[in-house]
């Protein structure tokens, strides 16, 4: 029964249509980390931030990115 699942899953995974042109940039901080897509590098950097930002507790959240590509 798992692998039938883990097949299906699988079958799910491969079957989502994926952008090539999308960026993806990663952004880490103290005590959060988040991931951010969009079209344009600058829309994929500001997503990433604003997700690091938002998963910390800090008073004053710093995050920078670590990573862009497509």
């Amino acid at each position: 029964m798992r692998l039938f699942i883990a097949a299906i899953a699988t079958a799910a995974v491969l079957a989502v249509p994926t952008q090539a042109s999308a960026w993806v940039c990663r952004a880490d901080g103290i005590a959060s980390s988040g991931t951010g897509y969009g079209r344009s590098v600058e829309r994929a950097k500001i997503s990433a931030l604003r997700r690091c930002e938002n998963g910390t507790k800090l008073l004053i959240p710093l995050c920078t990115i670590r990573s862009c590509g497509r």
